[in-house]
């Protein structure tokens, strides 16, 4: 396993301040946001802007545009309206002025909307590490050195550990029940503000039918399973067929807490590498595993969700085997972490996450036996009498080079398999992320 760094930077341990129908009246609830925003010391300031020319003090014309959005929105669908809240916030001109206009315009309608919701603020100080940042700003010097330390390695991929927390990586826990969504969450300068439904919203207007939608339409067949139909393969994860969650909305909160609290978790790994290019590396492997499984979970198309599926399953046992948590061949360790001791483990994991861990924990082992079938058929197993669930899906994910496979037995494993791949593997990703949040190494530990 990876040598350890002395150093781990400790836990700050601040609280996520959580806003409710019944605090979101009092100054008392947005004091964090205040302070980390320094509003009050910026509305001191004397702000003008000009507006046809006309001058207005930039408070007000910031709420006139909030309003107006609001207003817009008013009648249209609850999904519209969060995306609606993410607009006014990500579209101010003033950075220092969320607290305000989220207190005096957004709250009230937004639990006007969603009664059952709350809004979570975190400030950017929990999603962060320095220690990290030293380290990224030190290769940055040595392999950007025309910038002076100014540009990170691998500047334009995006692929910073922090934004893709604050970004996809929070996403994941927002949208895991797509086509219904569970909240918006904005990223703003000094932190981030997450709205919490309370309850699973449509993400689509049920009379409505995109382009991108008919177009895809002609592939939404390919690699999809036997027992779904062509249009809305997409099962949502723990949302009934009526749209009803299994949850409750105080069992989501306490997952979301959680889910927030564990950044440090992966922060925790990364710093533990002694190597410093390995672990900016290794902090930009974990970030493209978010963004891979944030497409996952939105992808309607089965063959798009499988391909995603197996690349995030090659992440993480390159992770595994790089980082010296696997002795075994990447292979081995990518076949391994489809046995079914691996997914006992990784269930075990995700029973120890409070609100939904159980529920996911069934969910996980679930999958587990549905993929013990895939290989139960009367050709392939006379022909390849060995073949297992894990060694028949490694031969799918080499498919990524086509079909002529080199290996005899492979080759014949595809021919005489019927191709029946369920659609709901490709879940596997999020469980497998939570597990991995839970605990890093021992869910590397292959």
């Amino acid at each position: 396993m990876a040598e350890q760094n002395p150093y781990i930077q400790p836990r700050t341990g601040r609280k996520l301040a959580i806003i409710d129908k019944s605090n979101f009246k009092s100054q008392e609830a947005f004091t964090a946001m205040y302070e980390d925003f320094e509003t009050k010391k910026w509305l001191q300031q004397i702000q003008k802007i000009a507006l046809k020319s006309r001058t207005m003090n930039e408070v007000t014309y910031e709420k006139n545009r909030c309003l107006a959005i609001l207003r817009a929105n008013s009648r249209k669908p609850k999904w519209r309206k969060l995306l609606a809240i993410d607009l006014i916030l990500g579209g101010m001109g003033s950075g220092n002025l969320p607290p305000l206009i989220l207190k005096q315009c957004i709250a009230p309608k937004f639990f006007r909307d969603f009664p059952s919701g709350c809004m979570c603020y975190l400030p950017v100080s929990e999603l962060r590490s320095i220690e990290l940042l030293k380290i990224v700003n030190k290769l940055g010097t040595k392999y950007q050195p025309d910038f002076q330390g100014y540009v990170f390695p691998h500047p334009v991929s995006n692929l910073d550990l922090e934004f893709a927390f604050r970004e996809a990586g929070l996403d994941i826990a927002l949208h895991f029940t797509y086509p219904y969504l569970m909240g918006i969450n904005a990223p703003l300068t000094f932190g981030n503000v997450s709205f919490l439904t309370g309850t699973p919203i449509l993400s689509f207007d049920r009379s409505s039918f995109s382009a991108q939608e008919a177009l895809s339409l002609g592939i939404s067949n390919v690699y999809t399973d036997s027992y779904t139909p062509s249009r809305g393969v997409k099962r949502p994860i723990l949302v009934d067929d009526s749209g009803g969650a299994v949850f409750s909305a105080c069992e989501y909160l306490s997952y979301f807490e959680w889910y927030i609290s564990t950044i440090q978790n992966l922060y925790d790994l990364v710093l533990g590498i002694t190597d410093e290019e390995n672990a900016f590396l290794a902090s930009i492997s974990i970030s493209r595993i978010m963004f891979e499984i944030y497409l996952t979970i939105l992808s309607d198309i089965p063959l798009v969700r499988l391909m995603l599926a197996f690349a995030v399953l090659d992440k993480f046992a390159d992770l595994s085997c790089e980082l010296g948590y696997s002795q075994k061949s990447e292979s081995q360790t990518w076949t391994d972490m489809l046995s079914n001791e691996f997914f006992l483990k990784s269930s075990e994991l995700l029973k120890q996450i409070p609100g939904l861990g159980q529920r996911f924990s069934r969910w996980n082992t679930n999958i587990q036996e549905e993929l013990q079938r895939i290989p139960d058929e009367e050709e392939l197993k006379r022909l390849r009498p060995d073949m297992t669930a894990c060694k028949l899906m490694r031969i799918y994910r080499n498919s990524y080079h086509g079909y002529l496979l080199r290996d005899d037995l492979d080759r014949k494993a595809v021919l005489s398999h019927s191709g029946e791949i369920f659609n709901e593997f490709a879940d596997v990703t999020f469980f497998f992320w939570n597990s991995f949040l839970q605990n890093p190494s021992r869910f590397l530990s292959v």
